[in-house]
């Protein structure tokens, strides 16, 4: 989470899952890879299946079209970009139940049906069968793959999640963005475990790949803002939007970074556009509002406050809400007409104060952002 007396972005931990229900799947057949090691308490892994066994199915599953890649969060936590309303995931997950089933051999749905699994939170056994089928026929596929280590490590089983990262490396077929999916899952292991160092030094060489991983390259975003290095901060963001021009956690990071360097100014056109594409987001239209009261535009953000208001989930952000009101009530006596401001640096002041802070575990979100998709 980043948050400082005036800043409401929440970040967290996040994967790269495959969610593409119309996806090319060529992937040769193999035995189940998930099942392999049961537990990470020191569980040894099993041999490696990939030359095959008797339990190798008959047939492929394909479909036709792109693969995408969409960032996912290890749970479905409260995000800015990705967080799945409880209603919407429940409607989800419900019809790609009935897709799976009359598409049984589909590894890009099964794992898609894995992802949305995971960020419901409540559904460890039924992961854990529909795991267990998309291996059947589908353990070779690094995606698969890389999916069942994420839900190994949301549940802190780490040989597992091991085992299962190297077996995504091993099949990755010289794929890059196989590979850098694999370290910075490694990373996310390593911030699981409570070792930062091992985990930031991984997200590193994510990042400095070719090409370069747009969600380490938000992670460490995120990380140097807490760190209070606002320069470093504002590389990483910058890069991502290079890689991920799409990214909302991208415009969102830098804009935050930007504002605490006091550069609202520059915020304002990140934001601008996310705010006309999110309009009924809460958390959106706070974050812009907050840069345009660094800027002469009082007016506008006094707009925004009061769309803000208008907005169907009052009370869902009782933190925002709060301080939207401290805001409007500074704004409002600054310019009790609601005419333009003479004085920029007037409300701006409750905007710059510190750094902007976040949590430990920071990066991008729950299946919103696509990063460059390759073609299988």
């Amino acid at each position: 989470m980043i948050k400082n007396s005036n800043v409401k972005i929440f970040v967290t931990l996040l994967g790269v899952a495959l969610f593409a229900a119309c996806s090319s799947s060529g992937d040769k057949e193999a035995p189940e890879a998930g099942a392999a090691a049961k537990n990470s308490k020191g569980a040894k892994a099993p041999p490696d299946d990939d030359a095959g066994s008797k339990s190798e199915p008959k047939k492929e599953g394909k479909v036709t079209g792109d693969l995408k890649l969409v960032t996912t969060t290890l749970s479905n936590e409260v995000a800015i970009e990705g967080s799945l309303n409880i209603s919407q995931l429940n409607e989800a997950l419900m019809s790609i139940e009935e897709l799976a089933r009359k598409d049984s051999e589909n590894v890009s749905l099964l794992v898609t049906y894995m992802a949305l699994l995971r960020l419901h939170g409540e559904s460890n056994d039924l992961y854990r069968n529909v795991q267990r089928k998309a291996g059947t026929i589908g353990s070779k596929n690094p995606w698969y793959l890389l999916e069942a280590s994420y839900g190994a490590i949301g549940r802190r089983e780490y040989s597992l999640a091991d085992y299962l990262l190297s077996k995504a490396e091993k099949n990755s077929g010289g794929n890059p963005v196989v590979k850098n999916a694999v370290t910075y899952a490694t990373g996310l292991r390593y911030f699981k475990q409570g070792k930062r160092m091992q985990g930031i030094a991984e997200m590193r060489r994510a990042s400095a790949a070719q090409p370069p991983y747009a969600p380490a390259l938000l992670t460490l975003g995120f990380i140097a803002i807490k760190a209070g290095d606002l320069a470093g901060s504002e590389q990483y963001f910058r890069k991502a939007l290079s890689v991920s021009p799409n990214s909302v956690n991208a415009r969102f990071g830098l804009a935050a970074a930007l504002r605490a360097r006091g550069k609202g100014d520059e915020a304002v056109p990140l934001l601008e556009g996310v705010y006309k594409s999110h309009s009924n987001d809460r958390r959106v239209a706070w974050n812009f509002a907050l840069a345009l009261a660094e800027t002469p535009n009082k007016k506008g953000a006094m707009d925004v406050l009061n769309r803000l208001f208008s907005m169907p989930d009052a009370g869902r952000y009782p933190n925002i809400d709060e301080k939207a009101n401290s805001l409007m009530t500074k704004l409002s006596s600054a310019n009790p007409l609601g005419a333009p401001a003479g004085n920029p640096g007037t409300a701006g002041a409750e905007a710059k104060g510190a750094p902007v802070k976040s949590a430990d575990s920071a990066a991008p979100t729950a299946g919103s952002e696509e990063s460059p998709a390759p073609k299988k």
